[in-house]
């Protein structure tokens, strides 16, 4: 993770495994004493910070262990070394949602969540990607920098936040678009291509889980009965901070009914010859570093876990017509999972009671819907956004400490 500065210091990275010097540009114009008032400000806010974590031990609970969860662990581990973690889930990897996830950056399936904050957290996660994939840890994470051709019967959508900063975002020509149709036997009306990154998540949690466990973490699998719960087990020598990042879990836990499933069916195969992403209305092919995912799967409020035949023969068929030589390919397995579609991604604090009159914050990060992945590392950065003025303002008269 890459923290900014106000100065010149070094910044860790902690998937290269090296420092690096690097100077923000936010202070490179500005006069001496603009720089000097806004030093001034960074100082009484970590005196402030530092006066709040010498009177009580900082303690985070991270709810759900997909690739949303296990990203907020890290990323808090990563800025609060000496605060306590927990991440307590029902299932873990491999038998997470997000296991199931071929993992292909694009924005998708985000409901009404705000484009502006859509944008900076895919960016935020598309910008981590290309640097461990530049670090040379591409291999061990899941990661491949590959070629994505999109094409649609349809009209091209006029709200595509993201094409400004992917790599070699264009329109597909109407001689590609007619030479496409032909070879599928489809009629495209529009297309697009760009480069964009593929991350196995079943990888990129294993190297999150190696970390965390090397620092001291603690994994408790348990099903969440509330929250609440959780914070009656309080200590009162502990500031409690829950993350929840527990995604379809979050419909019954909080009663939430706003998010509900949208059922997705994958079938992967070997075929180590295909590099390109392809998809259209109904299919997409999308190539990992072990396996190439064929999907298009979209029911909602499908709560089936079990693969379908029916399901399977429409992947097939979609998948064949777009690259026919997959049927030659050798299967590895049909998979199932849950996206978490809401109305809206949420990524906000709440602040909720243990049923004494304590108060303790609660800061969510679900509903991702089909973008969980493209979302993970910025939705994270959001979260210690979050954390960082929950811990550096006053508690709220009545809102009293809560305690584990």
């Amino acid at each position: 993770m890459i923290f900014t500065s106000s100065s010149t210091k070094p910044i860790y990275l902690p998937t290269c495994g090296k420092f690096a010097s690097s100077t923000t540009n936010q202070f490179r114009f500005a006069s001496r004493s603009s720089w000097e008032d806004a030093r001034l400000k960074s100082i009484q806010s970590d005196a402030a910070k530092n006066s709040f974590m010498k009177r009580q031990q900082l303690k985070f609970i991270v709810l759900g262990a997909g690739i949303n969860g296990l990203s907020c662990a890290f990323r808090l581990a990563e800025h609060y070394p000496d605060a306590r973690i927990e991440i307590i889930s029902e299932r873990f990897s491999p038998n997470t949602t997000s296991d199931v996830a071929a993992g292909l950056w694009e924005p998708y399936l985000s409901g009404d969540t705000s484009k502006q904050m859509l944008r900076k957290w895919s960016r935020e996660t598309y910008e981590y990607f290309h640097r461990l994939w530049k670090a040379g840890r591409a291999d061990e994470c899941g990661i491949s920098l590959v070629p994505f051709i999109s094409c649609s019967k349809g009209p091209e959508p006029d709200d595509i936040f993201w094409k400004d900063f992917v790599f070699h975002y264009g329109d597909l020509t109407r001689e590609r678009l007619e030479q496409l149709s032909q070879e599928h036997g489809e009629e495209y009306k529009s297309g697009t291509e760009f480069i964009t990154f593929t991350c196995e998540p079943t990888k990129l949690m294993r190297v999150y889980t190696a970390v965390l466990k090397s620092r001291g973490i603690t994994f408790r699998q348990q099903k969440i009965g509330s929250i609440q719960d959780l914070a009656r087990e309080a200590s009162t020598s502990t500031y409690v901070v829950v993350i929840n990042c527990l995604g379809i879990g979050s419909r019954e836990l909080l009663n939430d009914s706003k998010i509900g499933p949208s059922r997705g069916q994958v079938r992967r195969i070997e075929a180590p010859w295909m590099f390109h992403v392809f998809c259209n209305d109904s299919a997409y092919v999308i190539p990992n570093t072990g396996s190439v995912t064929m999907g298009g799967i979209k029911q909602i409020d499908d709560y089936e876990l079990e693969a379908r035949q029916e399901d399977t023969e429409t992947i097939k068929r979609g998948c064949h017509g777009i690259v026919p030589a997959l049927e030659r390919a050798p299967v590895k397995g049909e998979f199932v999972g849950l996206r978490p579609l809401r109305q809206a991604v949420r990524v906000e604090t709440e602040w909720m009671e243990t049923g004494d009159g304590n108060r303790f914050p609660v800061i969510h990060n679900y509903g991702h819907g089909g973008s969980g992945i493209t979302l993970s590392w910025g939705c994270a950065g959001e979260v210690l956004t979050l954390v960082r003025n929950v811990i550096g303002e006053d508690i709220p008269a009545g809102r009293r400490k809560s305690k584990l």
